[in-house]
């Protein structure tokens, strides 16, 4: 789990998921899963999953949840099955609501489609999986 807690005058940088950089200067969040596993995300990134996992739970629907478990690749993935029937819990440490991104919010919707469930990316990569995909007539 990578974990980050707030104290004065000091930076911290690591990474979530490929190529997703946060500073200690950031928010950062918790998703609380299940009985209380708890796993600290930047509070941006947070709130984009938060958008789109409320949605699908609304419908009844389960998926997985990917993302990387910190900036060194040895340590691998941490991947959740999300369910209406599991309780998860969202906490933000920042007072002022992320601004959301809308092309961000359908990269992470069209991603948890898949197989794969959704896999975390970034804003930047976010833009990329778009640009990549043909639209739909």
């Amino acid at each position: 789990m990578v974990s980050a807690k707030a104290t004065e005058n000091v930076t911290w940088t690591f990474s979530l998921a490929p190529q997703l950089s946060v500073s200690r200067a950031e928010a950062v969040g918790e998703l609380i899963y299940g009985s209380g596993t708890r796993y600290d995300l930047e509070d941006r990134t947070l709130a984009h999953i938060r958008v789109v996992t409320g949605a699908r739970l609304r419908r009844w629907e389960s998926f997985y949840l990917s993302w990387m478990s910190s900036n060194d690749p040895e340590t691998g993935r941490v991947s959740v099955w999300l369910s209406p029937s599991i309780p998860l819990q969202f906490h933000f440490f920042g007072n002022t609501p992320p601004k959301i991104n809308p092309v961000w919010i359908r990269a992470l919707e069209l991603n948890a489609a898949g197989d794969r469930g959704m896999v975390v990316m970034n804003e930047v990569e976010a833009a990329n999986y778009i640009r990549q995909r043909p639209p739909l007539d």
